[in-house]
Formats: C-alpha cells, sequence, structure tokens
C-alpha cells in the first residue's frame, strides 16, 4: 500500500475526560476549554510546516474522524489559521476504537471490576479487544490504513490515540507491542514526508 505525502496527523486536544483517565473510545466527549486552548499552539506548528514548505497552503486540506472532540479541534485550529471557510472532510475509518463495557471508567475502576479483562490487554495491547463490542487494532488496522492511503496530499488530520499508535507500527517506525502502548501526546504534529514519519513540536523534529 503506497500513502500520499506529505500528510500531518495529531491527537485531538484534551476532554474532562482525558483529565479524569477515563476510557473515552466511542463516546463522544466535547473538547474541554484547555483543549480548544491548545489548538492555538497545534495551529502555529502547522503554519510554521507551511513555512519550512514542507505543506503548501493551497493544497491543505481539514479531515477529521467524526467523534466531536476531534471535529472540534480541526475547526478551532481552521479558525486560527484564518480558514474560516473551509470545509471539513469526515473519515469514519479514522474514528477511535471502541473500548466497550470500559468506556466512562478510569484506570482504577476498570481494575477492580475487570481485573483479568485487563490483565489480558497487558498481555498483547494489539489484539486485545474488550468486552461488549470493544475493537482491536489488530482488526482496525487494515480499514485505518486504507483511510490514510486515499487522502490528498497535505492533508491534516485529527484523529485519536490508539490510531496514532496503529500507525506508528503500520508505518514502519516501532514493533507491534512498542506501537501498542506508545505515549501518544495531545500537542506535536506527526508529519508523513519523504518515506519518513516523524514527530514534530516547538524543537523541531523528533526520533519516534
Amino acid at each position: 500500500m503506497t500513502f500520499p505525502q506529505p500528510l500531518v496527523f495529531l491527537r485531538h486536544g484534551v476532554t474532562d475526560w482525558n483529565r479524569q483517565a477515563r476510557y473515552q473510545g466511542s463516546t463522544d466527549i466535547e473538547l474541554s476549554a484547555d483543549g480548544r486552548r491548545m489548538m492555538l499552539g497545534q495551529a502555529a506548528l502547522i503554519e510554521r510546516l507551511c513555512d519550512l514548505e514542507t505543506l503548501d497552503r493551497n493544497q491543505l486540506l481539514f479531515v477529521s474522524s467524526p467523534l466531536v472532540r476531534a471535529r472540534q479541534s480541526a475547526t478551532e485550529i481552521a479558525a486560527h489559521m484564518g480558514r474560516h471557510e473551509d470545509t471539513l472532510q469526515v473519515e469514519d475509518r479514522l474514528r477511535e476504537l471502541s473500548m466497550g463495557r470500559w468506556e466512562g471508567l478510569t484506570s482504577q475502576q476498570v481494575k477492580d471490576r475487570f481485573y483479568k479483562e485487563r490483565k489480558g490487554r497487558k498481555t498483547n495491547r494489539w489484539t486485545f479487544a474488550a468486552a461488549d463490542g470493544g475493537e482491536s487494532m489488530a482488526e482496525r488496522a487494515t480499514s485505518i490504513m486504507q483511510a490514510v492511503a486515499g487522502l490528498p496530499p497535505h492533508s491534516i488530520v485529527v484523529t485519536h490515540a490508539v490510531v496514532l499508535r496503529i500507525l506508528l507500527h503500520e508505518l514502519g517506525q516501532q514493533p507491534q507491542a512498542e506501537a501498542a502502548q506508545a505515549a501518544i501526546p495531545h500537542q506535536g504534529l506527526y508529519v508523513l514526508d519523504k518515506s519518513q514519519f516523524q514527530l514534530f513540536g516547538e524543537e523541531g523534529v523528533s526520533a519516534l
């Protein structure tokens, strides 16, 4: 599978559930005020990539997961860049994975209620799926990568932590086990360019 380049991926801004360490998954949670403010910094990083000519301002396309926290993040970034009229393209395949019956619970609550299930996740995060409709990285990887392959170059893609973990592995940056538990920041951009997938932040490019 070949992928258009350059592409920029980022995680949505923080929500109240992020701050409370609750599993969100497919639950539709809005950005917090802090999450909205974070997008000013993300917009500034995208502007820097345009100044560096990694991205072409005239070709930018904002793409988002259908979940409201991602759509709000994309809209905030576009507004900060003065692109209020830009149309947001929604791609369902880039939504966060469902966490089944874990959604809405804190890590401690999951440990208390579903100890064996949680232990199974620690054994193999890539193939784990929570009960009652949870999805695994293994079962979603193909559709996510197909969605990425269909994006136009110069797309700005707002998505989720687990989707980005899948990209880290499928784009050859990390082995499955490492990618499946990688820390994904709410600030910083993941840039796919010249066959490299790298994290771009205030200090420039970082190794993944």
